[in-house]
C-alpha cells in the first residue's frame, strides 16, 4: 500500500475524549460490512476511545481494548471484529483471521495497523491519531490538554465515498475539521 494511492479526506482536532468518542459514534452511520478501518497512533492517542463510540453507535456491546485477546468481536447492526496488534511485531493477517472477517462481512477495525504487513488495498479507512506538540501548536490551539489531531484517508471508491459523506456530516461541538 503506497501513500500515493491513499486519498486524504479530512483532518479533525478533538478537544476531549468525549469528542473523540462522539466522532466514532457518528462514524457508525457511514461504515459497512467488509470495510477495514486501520488505526495508528501513539499509546493514549484516542484509538480505542474512537472504537468505543463506533461500536456503541452500531448497537454493540461496550468495546474493550483487545490488547491481550488480540481480537474482540461485537454483534450489532453490523458485526465488528476489533483487532489490536500492539503486542505483535508483525502479522500477515491470516494467522488472526483478519481477511476472514472481511470476507464474512464484518466491519474490521485494526489498531496498530502498521504491524500488518499485507493489509487490504481497497475498502479501507485509515485514521492516524496524533497528540499535539505544545511548543509547535500553541499559537493555533491554546490550552492543548486533551487535544488530538486525527487524519482520515481512504483506499477504494466505496470507502472514499462513505468517508467523504461522514466527513461532511461531522458536527461534534468543539471539534475543528478541515475537509480536503
Amino acid at each position: 500500500m503506497t501513500s500515493a494511492s491513499k486519498r486524504h479526506i479530512l483532518d479533525i482536532v478533538t478537544c476531549s475524549p468525549e469528542q473523540t468518542y462522539m466522532l466514532g459514534k457518528e462514524a457508525s452511520r457511514f461504515v459497512y460490512g467488509g470495510l477495514c478501518i486501520m488505526l495508528n497512533g501513539d499509546l493514549g492517542s484516542g484509538k480505542t476511545t474512537f472504537v468505543k463510540g463506533l461500536v456503541c453507535g452500531l448497537d454493540g456491546d461496550e468495546a474493550k481494548s483487545p490488547s491481550f485477546n488480540l481480537v474482540n468481536e461485537y454483534a450489532g447492526r453490523i458485526n465488528v471484529a476489533h483487532a489490536d496488534l500492539y503486542r505483535l511485531k508483525v502479522t500477515d493477517g491470516y494467522d488472526l483471521g483478519l481477511y476472514d472477517y472481511l470476507n464474512y462481512g464484518y466491519l474490521l477495525i485494526v489498531e496498530w495497523c502498521d504491524r500488518w504487513i499485507c493489509p487490504p488495498s481497497s475498502d479501507v479507512w485509515c485514521l492516524s491519531f496524533g497528540l499535539f506538540d505544545v511548543d509547535v501548536e500553541e499559537d493555533f490551539l491554546p490550552d492543548l490538554g486533551n487535544k488530538r489531531k486525527i487524519t482520515f484517508t481512504c483506499l477504494g471508491d466505496k470507502a472514499c465515498k462513505s468517508l467523504a459523506m461522514y466527513a461532511e456530516s461531522i458536527d461534534v461541538e468543539g471539534a475543528k475539521k478541515c475537509l480536503y
